[in-house]
């Protein structure tokens, strides 16, 4: 029995009743989507206006400029090059082999200011006072810290000296760190001024980019100490806690937390007993004795289905890869600067690379398989196999492969500092999730768009067929469309780290 003949023999048996419920059950989706994304747009539009102030300038009392808007997103910049989100994270987000790096940073940077304010009214270092001449300390310097000295007129932040002393200190922490490894899983030498030219850097500013680095990370040690303008709380509600630098819970945080676990408890409550007392629950499409018989033996493949194997192949390969890497990875956190004693692995794969490669393969793999599986039944749904469909699968397919080669290839370059300037472009963009190259990425959606013509052009006469516009073949292809179009946003020229959520 051919496809078509068990698409026109054997229907579903739908109740005019039911199709009204459903009709209902789908008007309810919808509502709960568009709202949904409301509160996402309009969320995100006010965490865009709240964001922390990256200021034009980051000045001394006395007026000297430390650091610029310019030389913080470079800081970010370098540290997006060499893949440490791969590594460590940054305001929480990343990696958990390395720092949080944005902890690290409030850590010296407080008790450097503790270190001056103790030398400046004891004459002594902060480890060496008594504990009531400590607490005295702590007082001054949470006192010093939360007072948000930026002005949004001039765009201008001033420190005061005991902030500037621990900016130095953070410098001088993260230039030993970045210049001879942090003793754990960073390798020596990792940045180095010979990867970039001296000038017209791209996205990097220039100068030293340790420097930068380090600013980026006392940056973010400086929003989440310092209250908002008007409030006591931090750019970051207090976040990461820290009580010498006066961050602790705040009550805020401890209502919305308790809030929505019971809301959220509450609303599942409510749709399980909606679902039940009205029974909600699926019908059955085909009665008992009449379901659809698929020989899938006799079932005819077409050349699009047969050309499809070979992407199955590939998703078995990338998986294994991927597996090979978690393993690698799980090592590293026992013997993180070496692979059972063999050091040219971590050498050549240390594990900011390795983690890249491990998250872009699982990303890999699943596109492959849902790509696969997309072209196999395009032609079962639409009950055709389009002119010419054959070809453009294996377009796909050889898109698909340099796709692969091509980012993992890059990624090792860009890290290793191999490509100068085009690191952005096609090396590592340093976002988790999203670290292949902007080019890559961009062929990544060309590709996932060739892809959706191909759905379509198999399933169009479905869609003809099917005059419910809710129906499962219209579903499917609306589900076909978002995957493109999600990755169509994520294709940013550059964002704020701080409003950033891999």
């Amino acid at each position: 029995m051919s496809h078509m003949e068990v698409h026109r023999s054997v229907r579903p048996n739908m109740r005019p009743g039911r199709q009204t419920t459903n009709s209902f059950l789908k008007s309810i989706l919808i509502f709960t989507i568009v709202i949904s994304f409301t509160v996402l747009l309009v969320g995100g539009y006010w965490i865009f206006k709240e964001m922390a102030p990256r200021p034009k300038e980051v000045r001394s009392e006395s007026g000297e400029v430390l650091m610029t808007k310019e030389t913080i997103i470079g800081g970010q910049a370098v540290f997006q090059k060499y893949g440490l989100m791969d590594y460590g994270t940054v305001l929480g987000h990343g990696s958990y082999m390395g720092p949080d790096y944005t902890a690290e940073a409030l850590k010296i940077y407080t008790e450097g200011m503790q270190d001056y304010k103790a030398k400046e009214r004891y004459h002594e270092p902060f480890a060496d006072l008594t504990a009531d001449e400590k607490t005295i300390i702590r007082e001054q310097v949470i006192k010093e810290m939360r007072k948000n000295r930026y002005n949004p007129v001039t765009d201008v932040l001033v420190l005061t000296d005991a902030q500037v002393y621990g900016l130095e200190k953070v410098r001088d922490y993260y230039r030993d760190v970045f210049t001879n490894g942090d003793g754990w899983g960073l390798k020596k030498g990792l940045i180095k001024e010979s990867d970039m030219p001296k000038s017209g850097r791209a996205w990097v500013a220039d100068g030293d980019q340790i420097k930068q680095i380090a600013d980026f990370f006392f940056w973010t040690a400086w929003l989440s100490s310092t209250p908002r303008l008007g409030d006591h709380i931090t750019y970051t509600n207090n976040w990461p806690y820290y009580e010498d630098a006066g961050n602790t819970m705040s009550f805020s945080a401890v209502w919305w937390s308790g809030a929505s676990v019971t809301i959220l408890i509450l609303f599942i409550g409510i749709i399980l007993y909606v679902f039940h007392r009205y029974q909600l629950s699926m019908q059955e499409a085909y009665t008992e004795g009449k379901f659809p018989v698929i020989d899938l033996r006799r079932q005819p493949l077409t050349p699009s289905q047969v050309k499809a194997g070979k992407y199955f192949v590939v998703v078995a390969a990338l998986f294994f890869v991927q597996a090979m890497f978690g393993a690698l990875l799980a090592h590293y956190y026992t013997e993180p600067d070496s692979f059972f004693g063999i050091k040219w692995i971590h050498d050549l794969l240390p594990f900011n690379i390795a983690k890249g490669y491990h998250l872009q393969l699982a990303i890999f793999w699943i596109a492959t398989a849902w790509l696969g599986m997309g072209i196999f039944i395009a032609p079962l749904v639409g009950g055709q196999e389009p002119k010419k469909q054959g070809l453009l699968v294996d377009l796909l397919f050889w898109a698909l492969v340099v796709l692969v080669a091509g980012s993992m290839i890059g990624q090792w370059l860009g890290v290793n500092g191999y490509l100068g300037n085009e690191w952005f472009l096609f090396g590592h963009q340093g976002w988790e999730y999203i670290e292949l190259g902007r080019v890559w990425q961009i062929i990544l959606v060309v590709g996932m768009l060739l892809w959706l013509f191909i759905v379509f052009r198999g399933v169009k006469r479905g869609l003809k067929q099917e005059s419910d516009k809710g129906g499962l073949i219209h579903l499917l292809f609306y589900s076909a469309i978002a995957v493109p179009v999600l990755l169509h946003l994520r294709v940013l020229y550059r964002t704020g780290y701080e409003l950033y959520d891999g």
